[in-house]
């Protein structure tokens, strides 16, 4: 049986991923948690394939035997990835999911999306959406069906994020946002989850702003979240803009999916940042099951190059 590493970090999404493909391939798998020092804010060229980047807790998880396959997501992990190798003699094959910043050769395989704007190169696999699966009914589905039930129909679920560059959210755009959620609604509710990335001020702006019989539920560590539940309840999805893993979600639900257009910062054309909208704007996302269908098949695709190359490193 294969031996698997799957990084994970502080990111939830970030872990989503790396955690569906890892289970998805199949094999030993072990989830192994990195928690970083100031030195991860070098560029990996820098850091090269080295720990520095990680505390000496996270440090002693990293010991013989080694993986047959490393799965990671984001920039940081990327030395983490090198160092794993590296020690393992290159008996272990790498594969980083979204965008590394550094070089592409550097892994056996990468699967990307397309606002990372990555070249098409033979160890490079496109998907139309991140990873992700098709939602498992949580466990507190049932509550929060018996507490919504007498609402208005349809349900709009509303899922809110927040700033990531070069996204910004602000208090009057999100109170536009939901007056015109509420008006859209026609007859019916709009319920809106925030996340751990809504500022603030952001969530007190759109809970003044809610009325009756429209609902919000803000975010708390450890207080009950209906986000799960409410992409299984929810007749259609109205979903920020700026979170590419949300709007996976969301399509995986087999809901219709319409992106929230999150205001921008100018950016100079030369820094080339993420552009979620280039995820999201071919995809019909009006027909869920015709979009569900194909992130599945490009999902399929993805596990099947990871298995190919497990399948190399054993022969």
């Amino acid at each position: 049986m294969a031996r698997i590493w799957a990084l994970t970090g502080k990111k939830r999404g970030d872990n989503a991923q790396v955690l569906a493909l890892a289970d998805a391939i199949g094999g030993d798998v072990r989830e192994v948690g990195l928690d970083w020092t100031w030195w991860r804010v070098l560029p990996n060229s820098l850091l090269g394939a080295g720990l520095v980047c990680i505390t000496t807790q996270a440090r002693r998880q990293l010991c013989a035997p080694w993986p047959d396959m490393v799965i990671a997501i984001g920039r940081r992990s990327v030395p983490v990835s090198r160092s794993i190798k590296r020690q393992s003699g290159a008996a272990t094959c790498l594969v980083h999911l979204g965008n590394p910043r550094a070089r592409l050769c550097l892994f056996d395989l990468v699967i990307s999306t397309p606002q990372y704007r990555l070249p098409a190169l033979p160890n490079v696999v496109l998907l139309p959406l991140p990873l992700s699966t098709p939602p498992r009914p949580p466990p507190d589905l049932a509550s929060w069906h018996d507490q919504w039930r007498n609402l208005p129909l349809p349900i709009t679920g509303m899922l809110i994020g927040g700033n990531a560059w070069p996204y910004h959210y602000t208090e009057s755009f999100a109170r536009r946002l939901v007056r015109e959620a509420m008006k859209e609604a026609a007859g019916g509710t709009v319920i809106a989850v925030t996340s751990p990335r809504t500022a603030e001020a952001v969530a007190e702006a759109i809970a003044d702003e809610m009325r009756a019989p429209h609902l919000i539920y803000r975010w708390r560590k450890d207080a009950p979240n209906p986000y799960r539940s409410l992409l299984m309840l929810a007749d259609r999805l109205r979903v920020s803009g700026e979170s590419v893993s949300m709007i996976g979600d969301a399509v995986m639900a087999g809901r219709p999916v319409e992106p929230i257009a999150v205001p921008q910062w100018p950016v100079p054309e030369f820094l080339t940042p993420r552009d979620v909208r280039a995820v999201y704007s071919n995809l019909a996302l009006s027909d869920p099951d015709a979009a569900r269908l194909r992130a599945s098949t490009a999902q399929q695709a993805a596990i099947s190059a990871c298995r190919r190359l497990l399948d190399r490193r054993r022969s």
